[in-house]
């Protein structure tokens, strides 16, 4: 059981740290034009910036998925209301916000909090919707 809740959470992760930098390449794509003149220099940035942000991003939704989502899928039932996608999607939207703000908030860090927010939100959606709850009978 732990292996599967291993490679589950993992592969939800990868889709959260997918979900981040794709938000993140579109940000630096509507925002290039305004800081560049030349097409030469905007794609410099874009490169260089992208890529440093992707291993910075996986460093971080590496540490995240240990000291979080990993834990919190072994501790939570399956058949918990917590694995209904809207109540997994709004924690995690939540939880993901809330632990970069947190410990940033006097770096003003709306715009990593809702990168982390979108992380947490597509992998709890990812596992909630690929793994759906297993309700356990009841004996009546």
């Amino acid at each position: 059981m732990f292996r599967h809740k291993f490679r589950r959470t993992f592969i939800a992760m990868f889709w959260g740290w997918v979900a981040c930098n794709s938000t993140t390449l579109i940000g630096m794509l509507i925002s290039a034009p305004f800081k560049f003149r030349a097409f030469a220099e905007a794609f410099k940035y874009l490169l260089f910036y992208g890529f440093f942000t992707a291993l910075y991003s996986a460093v971080l939704v590496l540490i995240a998925w240990l000291a979080v989502f990993l834990p919190t899928d072994l501790i939570v039932d399956e058949s918990s209301p917590l694995r209904k996608p809207r109540n997994a999607a709004v924690i995690a939207f939540v939880t993901g916000f809330l632990v970069i703000l947190v410990p940033a908030w006097s770096l003003e860090a709306w715009i990593p909090g809702l990168l982390a927010a979108i992380t947490g939100l597509t992998a709890a959606l990812h596992v909630v919707i690929k793994h759906p709850r297993q309700i356990k009978p009841t004996l009546v």
